[in-house]
């Protein structure tokens, strides 16, 4: 973790009750204490996408969040439960998981997203394009792991409140 947590670090917040939206909060606060910036849309106003598939026409979905820091750009997919990432949903029977393994593994589709992201008005100069998740810890009864490559913020709960920790760095090199 040192690479990353050198990065972000670590953080506990205390709130009374939890939603996806607050997961949302939790991550994009973190994030921002660790002087990532946050952006969701090019200069000219089009969301940042990123292609599901190679296919015509193409079928895009628009991440849940993008942060920037330096040139490594971390495409988040948040849930509130650790085992909806796995989850197959939608007409497409896609997990949040495989949707972002698809994405950085087909390299016109990285190729294309970083197009966007040096149009957001943000000095990034040859973005490198990292997977990301965030949720609850997973508990016991999760069998499914974030793929290694991939960066992994877990919200744990505690009678205190909510923690932020950084569980996986998806080997960022800082």
């Amino acid at each position: 973790y040192n690479n990353l947590e050198r990065l972000c670090g670590t953080g506990l917040l205390t709130m009374k009750k939890l939603t996806e939206g607050e997961i949302q909060s939790l991550v994009r606060k973190y994030l921002i204490k660790n002087r990532f910036r946050l952006v969701s849309r090019t200069l000219d106003g089009q969301p940042l996408h990123y292609r599901v598939e190679v296919t015509s026409p193409p079928e895009f979905k628009i991440p849940d969040l993008v942060a920037v820091k330096a040139n490594k750009v971390l495409v988040f997919e948040e849930k509130i439960r650790y085992s909806d990432l796995f989850k197959k949903e939608g007409s497409d029977g896609i997990s949040d998981v495989e949707k972002l393994v698809f994405f950085l593994k087909n390299k016109q589709a990285r190729s294309e997203f970083k197009k966007l992201v040096t149009n957001t008005g943000l000095s990034v100069k040859n973005p490198s394009v990292v997977g990301a998740f965030a949720s609850l810890k997973a508990v016991n009864r999760d069998v499914d792991a974030i793929p290694p490559d991939f960066v992994f913020i877990a919200i744990g709960i505690s009678s205190s409140g909510f923690s932020v920790e950084l569980c996986q760095d998806g080997k960022l090199l800082y």
